[in-house]
């Protein structure tokens, strides 16, 4: 009896260090959640190489950009609104400013943009805080909501 307790007692030292009992979900490093913040603002200024509508955060068709960074050759991928609130003439070869939250993963170097600068026309996608100037609309029309705010 001693010695099965000694062995679990010596297979929990070993395994557990190893991870093999980690929290399912928790999201591990390939699952980085995309999320604004605050503290990761960078503005880049550079060429738009493509415009795309890519389904992103649940389905939702958003504006992507593709911009290269001129002082570092850096491309970046530029998220900018639901494709319904992407309100700018914007072709490719022009050059624009952008403002948001930078985060890469994998090799993506991504940017939620806050802020777009286009010659000299600046329009916002997110308030001072980062939250959307898109909520509240959209859907919630469709569905008679108005532009109530809150848990809908």
């Amino acid at each position: 009896m001693k010695m099965k307790i000694w062995l679990l007692i010596l297979i929990i030292i070993i395994v557990l260090p190893l991870g093999i009992w980690s929290n399912p979900l928790s999201p591990g490093p390939e699952t980085q959640i995309k999320y604004f913040r605050l503290d990761s603002i960078i503005k880049i200024t550079g060429e738009v190489k493509d415009i795309k509508t890519e389904k992103c955060y649940k389905g939702d068709h958003f504006s992507v950009l593709y911009i290269k960074d001129q002082s570092s050759d850096r491309q970046y991928k530029v998220e900018v609104s639901p494709a319904w609130f992407f309100n700018l003439e914007v072709k490719t070869g022009k050059t624009i400013a952008v403002t948001g939250s930078y985060m890469q993963i994998g090799q993506e170097h991504i940017i939620m943009a806050q802020e777009l600068e286009l010659e000299g026309k600046i329009v916002n996608y997110r308030d001072r805080l980062g939250f959307p100037l898109w909520r509240g609309r959209g859907k919630m029309k469709e569905r008679g909501m108005g532009n109530r705010r809150g848990r809908y």
